[in-house]
């Protein structure tokens, strides 16, 4: 017991002591303390043996000095473990995939350095601080890293988007020549010419796209003539290009195909002419251009100086079309113009999308009512001049959606200020107001139509026999649904108008869920005039763009599904018709046409014939079934017709194929992209836009391009 009360205190004070200081009377016990120690054990009841207390101060003094060294041992690791925090981090190499260490000059740097200029130096001489991560973030976060790191995105996009063709080509490659030198690998893997870097990879890119457009050529060179798409666009980085597509009727196939995408140093009709002119001279195809098509720009159309009138100049035979689509566009905007409440509709929508636009909890909010209600999921969208029929859109989004509209707009107005409360109730009661509702359901109807004739004329390959047929079909829908009225001096009106005015009748108290519709008495009597004012401003508009072009309409009689159906009325038909297109082809243009493009007394011995061999053999076929065995079986029986057909069936009404070229353009040249030079955009176009798909398409002739381009080191 008297040992045991000893020794606490001196574990006390070994626990207590100060760690940097060791006191030097805890090594071993003192004289004094043995003999207070053995006094102790005397007077105990039981006297142990020097020996046994020897023992016992030796095996405390051994523990006091296990302690120490195990304390020591502790110290020395975390001293070493701060010293190895200090030194580069392997896992650093993980988070930053850019980042590169150099062992032996204790060295970090960034491997973007290797293809970007970064003007920075840890990228140009690397960082010492190589235990510092915050000088990797600093770098990582400084604008020419950030700037490098587009850069690098680009370059590797631009790797991926020729990738295909790249392992195709080597593909092809291997097998081909492969082949012909009876060796099972093109390419030794002992070669260290593997043809896997960016520049072979643009020089196979290009090879493609020369063999495309040899291609092109050749075909252009084969056909009698071909028809130009023309229109003119500033890209991403204000570089101002034309693109131009070629129609043409090959063999009976009619194809529409991209040709080339053109810096231009000017916008005026001269640069313009000369780009496109000295395009096809250089490929002796300037005298095969028998149409011309483009958007309505005066620059393009233009009676005096336009770029069609150049081009007139040069052929007297060339057919101008301006594109439907585009004057579709222009009658529907001419005709809203007309009407002045068709302003206050325009007004209304643009006002109620900028309440959504700039609010991602409002879109929220209207997604939800939209879900709640059953309603499908539509954004409000907004008018653009620029966008063909962009008004039919806008229109729809309101009326489909009206309903979670309306209760979206009253939950908005609960988290606002008392000021732009009032705002937004005034653009719900507008919304609220019974004849702005009618008049949207009647757009939505009207546009619809418009619409359609949009997406027909923005097909492919339409031809000059479906213009006409098509728009009066539209012109006498308008005109049944919205002019002509029954014995009680209704109009018939269409699907959705009629659906509303079920729902919401004049005159009455109505709702749309929980919202009242605000009728006052004048809005029905407005509404009729405001309905047949616009549809007589759109059939009219329509009439104006559309006019009757003799020549347009006498060659309809190349098309045998316009032909009289009994055998009588076909034995005079069409003789007035090829007559106009006599005096328009068949008379020499001097100095260019010496010769006219048919022979007037020999198509006019052809054109009976030819009635009579389409009535026996073809009758029941379709114009692009016909077409082809016209040219394979009877060439040489009705030369002067079939160039005629050439002509026709080559003319491009339409420049929508202009646009899709752009789109693909934008596609391309983007924002991270934006220093793609105009050739380079022009090759990954061109195989882009090329319709066969590359599994297809037969290589052998941009294997040949590419191998005699330079030498190539092939095993």
């Amino acid at each position: 017991m008297t040992l045991l009360c000893y020794y606490k205190p001196i574990n006390a004070n070994v626990n207590n002591r100060n760690k940097n200081t060791p006191n030097e009377k805890d090594k071993s016990l003192s004289e004094n303390d043995k003999n207070d120690l053995f006094s102790s054990e005397i007077s105990s009841s039981k006297t142990p043996t020097k020996k046994e207390t020897l023992n016992k101060i030796e095996k405390v003094n051994s523990q006091r000095s296990f302690r120490k060294i195990s304390k020591s041992h502790i110290i020395k690791r975390k001293i070493k473990a701060k010293i190895n925090k200090k030194g580069f981090q392997r896992k650093w190499l993980k988070e930053f995939l850019w980042l590169r260490y150099d062992s032996k000059e204790k060295k970090m740097h960034c491997e973007l350095r290797r293809f970007h200029d970064i003007n920075i130096p840890f990228a140009k001489e690397g960082s010492k601080n190589i235990g510092k991560k915050s000088a990797i973030q600093e770098h990582n976060s400084s604008s020419s890293h950030k700037e490098a790191l587009k850069k690098e995105s680009s370059r590797l996009a631009m790797v991926k988007a020729t990738s295909n063709a790249i392992n195709y080509a080597n593909k092809h490659v291997e097998i081909q020549l492969g082949r012909a030198l009876e060796s099972p690998n093109l390419i030794s893997n002992s070669n260290s010419i593997t043809y896997e870097n960016p520049t072979s990879a643009k020089d196979l890119l290009s090879a493609i796209s020369l063999s495309i457009e040899e291609e092109l050529w050749s075909e252009l060179n084969e056909t009698t003539c071909f028809g130009i798409m023309v229109d003119e666009s500033t890209d991403i980085s204000t570089e101002s290009h034309i693109i131009l597509y070629v129609k043409y009727c090959l063999r009976g196939f009619i194809k529409v195909k991209y040709v080339k995408l053109l810096h231009l140093n000017g916008k005026d009709a001269e640069s313009i002419f000369s780009a496109i002119f000295s395009l096809l001279e250089s490929k002796g195809l300037e005298k095969k251009i028998m149409s011309f098509s483009s958007d309505g720009a005066s620059v393009m159309l233009g009676r005096n100086n336009g770029v069609a009138t150049k081009l007139a100049n040069k052929n007297p035979y060339l057919f101008v079309s301006h594109c439907i689509a585009h004057r579709l566009a222009l009658a529907c905007n001419s005709a809203q113009k007309q009407v002045a409440f068709c302003k206050y509709i325009e007004t209304l929508i643009k006002e109620t999308y900028h309440f959504f636009s700039n609010s991602e909890k409002r879109v929220e909010t209207l997604r939800n009512f939209q879900s709640i209600l059953d309603h499908p999921t539509l954004k409000i969208k907004n008018i653009f001049e620029i966008r063909w029929l962009s008004w039919y859109e806008a229109v729809k989004s309101i009326c489909v959606s009206i309903g979670p509209l309306l209760d979206t707009i009253l939950e908005i107005t609960t988290t606002l200020s008392f000021q732009r409360q009032q705002l937004v109730f005034d653009l719900y009661s507008k919304l609220c107001n019974w004849k702005v509702l009618a008049f949207l359901h009647f757009l939505y109807d009207i546009l619809g139509h418009l619409m359609e004739l949009s997406k027909m004329f923005q097909r492919r390959y339409i031809i000059f026999s479906d213009i006409d047929p098509i728009i009066n079909s539209t012109i006498q829908k308008i005109q049944y649904e919205y002019l002509e009225v029954d014995d009680d001096g209704n109009q018939k009106l269409s699907a959705h108008l009629n659906n509303f005015l079920s729902k919401a009748p004049p005159a009455k108290e109505t709702f749309i869920g929980n919202h009242h519709i605000l009728f006052e008495s004048q809005d029905e009597v407005d509404l009729q005039v405001d309905i047949m004012e616009f549809a007589a401003a759109v059939i009219c508009e329509i009439n104006d763009r559309f006019p009757h072009r003799s020549i347009l309409s006498s060659m309809k009689i190349m098309n045998p599904i316009e032909w009289p159906k009994n055998n009588e009325s076909l034995n005079d038909y069409g003789e007035k018709e090829l007559e106009e297109l006599i005096d328009f082809y068949g008379v020499a243009n001097e100095p260019n046409y010496p010769i006219p493009i048919i022979d007037a007394d020999a198509i006019r011995d052809e054109w009976d014939n030819f009635k009579a061999i389409i009535l026996a053999n073809y009758r029941n076929l379709s114009i692009d079934d016909l077409l082809p065995l016209l040219f394979q079986y009877h060439s040489d029986m009705y030369p002067n017709i079939l160039v005629l057909i050439s002509i026709f069936y080559s003319i491009p009404f339409s420049s929508v194929d202009c646009e899709r070229g752009f789109s693909r353009q934008n596609l391309i040249k983007t924002d991270i992209r934006n220093q793609l030079n105009n050739d380079t955009l022009h090759m990954l176009m061109m195989v882009g836009l090329h319709n066969v798909n590359l599994i297809e398409f037969n290589f052998d002739n941009a294997l040949r391009i590419w191998y005699q381009s330079c030498k190539r080191r092939i095993k």
